[in-house]
């Protein structure tokens, strides 16, 4: 056996160790979430302060990855706008960048500076938006952001978002 064939067997082994570690641990951790949210939060209250801190740490932690995601699909969608808004031309030379993005309705995203296609990059941080949040009428889709009432829409989320945050902080604290 060559050094090249030994070396392949020791990481197609460790690789399916590893993923087998990582599948029982996500098994756990799911069992845990169920249990934890099988109870109701005043029920909660009432008995277990351990669980229901770990319970407020865990929904802290999924819309604190929802607004760092939204943050980023928000930038992307900007990089659009004020690329479109540089581009402009006639009619379009002497509205405002506000105005102009109210009556904007994206239908080809662009590219970055260094030639990413920012309409790939939007896809791939709503797949994962989508992934967390458990909310079916909180999800995204790309053709929802195209309008401005949408991404207004989607801005007033990421609003009430942070608001929600800091009052689940404000509780983490208290307890």
């Amino acid at each position: 056996m060559t050094n090249v064939m030994r070396w392949e067997l020791i990481t197609a082994t460790f690789g399916k160790r590893q993923k087998e570690k990582i599948a029982l641990r996500r098994q756990e951790m799911d069992l845990n979430e169920k249990d934890m949210n099988a109870k109701p939060i005043e029920e909660l209250k009432d008995s277990d302060t351990k669980a229901l801190i770990n319970r407020l740490i865990n929904e802290y932690r999924r819309l604190e990855k929802l607004d760092n995601i939204s943050f980023r699909i928000q930038k992307n969608i900007e990089k659009s706008i004020n690329d479109k808004y540089r581009k402009r031309d006639g009619k379009d030379e002497k509205l405002s960048k506000n105005e102009f993005n109210r009556r904007l309705y994206i239908r080809e995203w662009g590219v970055t500076k260094k030639k990413k296609q920012i309409a790939m990059t939007i896809q791939h941080w709503i797949r994962e938006f989508n992934r967390i949040e458990t909310f079916i009428e909180l999800q995204l889709n790309i053709e929802n952001l195209r309008k401005y009432d949408d991404r207004k829409r989607f801005n007033d989320q990421r609003e009430k978002r942070f608001e929600i945050m800091q009052s689940l902080y404000e509780d983490i604290i208290r307890l």
